[in-house]
């Protein structure tokens, strides 16, 4: 296989699969072709829940590695992981430190500094927010971010177990939206979706929102086109 995409997914796989889902929508826009299709390798990894039980990091870095070590990662065009949190591990993943790995983060925050935006309200796991992953980097570009309350994140995080756990997706999104409707209301400007459940959720089409998951599939995807030019 040419230059494939690879995927690390799996934390969790509804959303690693919406990514797969995305790149290939995107690519559909342009070609008709089954053979011009990116192709796309997706590892969907059991990992155990080392966001909500930090006792589980090693272990989850472990099968990260030991998955790395069966894809072809130096022929890739683009590699992605399907799961903002686990950005916190690159650190520890040095078969990741590699040209075409795209970071999510970077390119969300460069993207949102396009877009002009000066103040973001984000939406994501409780140790997505304390651990600043997203604060740093946009502070960085004159970037003000906004959360919801301590009180309030347990609420997110139900929510994203929910569609991990499959819940009736009808009862998520009023929930999510009037979380995103309290940062609107503190002076956000636009919502960045800080984990990736949370854009299969989705919220109103009234309000500004920006998704990680489809930044990401944007990115991989431009970075195997630049990768024939």
């Amino acid at each position: 296989m040419e230059n494939p995409i690879i995927i690390l997914g799996g934390m969790g796989p509804q959303a690693s699969l919406e990514l797969h889902r995305l790149i290939i929508s995107k690519a559909s826009c342009h070609t008709t072709k089954p053979d011009n299709y990116p192709p796309i390798i997706h590892a969907s990894l059991a990992i155990p829940d080392f966001i909500e039980n930090r006792q589980e990091v090693d272990k989850a870095i472990g099968i990260i590695r030991s998955s790395c070590g069966l894809l072809p990662l130096s022929k890739a065009a683009s590699i992605g992981i399907a799961c903002n949190t686990a950005h916190l591990l690159l650190d520890e993943l040095p078969e990741l430190a590699q040209v075409n790995f795209v970071s999510m983060i970077d390119k969300v925050v460069a993207k949102l500094k396009q877009q002009g935006v000066k103040k973001v309200g984000i939406l994501a796991s409780p140790f997505t927010i304390h651990s600043r992953l997203y604060h740093q980097p946009l502070a960085r570009v004159g970037i003000e971010v906004l959360s919801v309350t301590e009180d309030e994140l347990p609420e997110v995080a139900s929510i994203i177990r929910g569609v991990v756990g499959g819940i009736n997706p009808g009862l998520l999104p009023p929930r999510l939206n009037r979380l995103a409707q309290t940062l609107i209301n503190n002076g956000a400007e636009t919502i960045l979706l800080g984990c990736t459940e949370l854009p299969l959720v989705g919220l109103n089409a009234q309000l500004p929102t920006l998704s990680s998951l489809d930044v990401l599939a944007t990115a991989l995807l431009e970075r195997h086109q630049e990768s024939f030019s």
